[in-house]
C-alpha cells in the first residue's frame, strides 16, 4: 500500500524565552508569510493559484504539539 506524502505546510513558532517550539494544527499549501503584528501572523496561502489570505492568531489557534528545546 502506497502512502501519499503530505506536502502541506504548518506554522511553527519558537519562543526563546520559554525555550519551546509550538507547531500549529492548521495546514497550508504554499504559505507566504507577510508580517507579524503582536500575536497575529498575516500571509497568503498559495500566492499564485487559488490565493487565500491568512490571519493566524497564535493565542487562539489549535496546536498540534509543543516541544521543549534543549538548553
Amino acid at each position: 500500500m502506497d502512502q501519499k506524502k503530505s506536502r502541506n505546510q504548518r506554522i511553527a513558532v519558537v519562543d526563546v524565552t520559554t525555550m519551546t517550539i509550538t507547531i500549529y494544527k492548521q495546514e497550508f499549501r504554499v504559505l507566504d508569510l507577510q508580517r507579524f503584528d503582536d500575536n497575529l501572523i498575516i500571509g497568503i496561502d498559495s500566492p499564485i493559484y487559488m490565493t487565500t489570505y491568512v490571519k493566524v492568531d497564535i493565542d487562539n489557534e489549535k496546536t498540534e504539539v509543543i516541544k521543549r528545546l534543549n538548553q
